[in-house]
């Protein structure tokens, strides 16, 4: 529906050879002064290629060199944090550990000592039956039970 009327099938170009062709003359000079390219030989243009190749390599090595010296002054930084938490970490854990540590009893009490050998006797006995062993136990059992009532109300603040 008039799809064709409003396309044109080519551009119309006006020409009048009776007029001549006027510019100005900013745009005659350059093409008038233009000197023709002095003929360049393959070698110094490969020379110049490489040259601007290394330039550029140089540049980016440099820039490489500047970020890892960056990265590696940050790290150093992080370590000697951590170094001084570390150090810190390991004094709390050994004061810790020092107040955890049960000092060994250097007598166990006779009464704790005959009821621990008689169940180890009784043990051995009944291998195949410990639960034989109940009574030893028992009394075991009791004269610990005494044994800390007497150490809670002899270290009672």
């Amino acid at each position: 529906m008039g799809s064709t009327q409003s396309k044109s099938a080519q551009p119309v170009i006006f020409y009048n050879q009776s007029s001549p062709l006027q510019h100005s003359q900013g745009y005659e000079e350059p093409v008038k002064n233009k000197e023709e390219p002095i003929p360049v030989s393959n070698e110094k243009i490969e020379h110049l290629v490489r040259e601007r190749v290394a330039q550029e390599l140089k540049r980016q090595r440099d820039e490489q060199e500047q970020a890892n010296k960056q990265a590696y002054g940050d790290l150093a930084k992080k370590n000697i944090q951590n170094d001084h938490n570390s150090i810190a970490i390991g004094e709390d854990i050994d004061t810790m550990m020092q107040k955890l540590q049960r000092s060994t009893p250097a007598d166990i009490p006779a009464v704790i000592a005959e009821r621990q050998e008689a169940l180890i006797v009784c043990y051995k006995n009944n291998q195949s039956r410990p639960l034989d062993c109940w009574e030893e136990v028992e009394e075991f059992k009791n004269a610990v039970a005494s044994e800390q009532k007497k150490f809670v109300a002899a270290h009672q603040r």
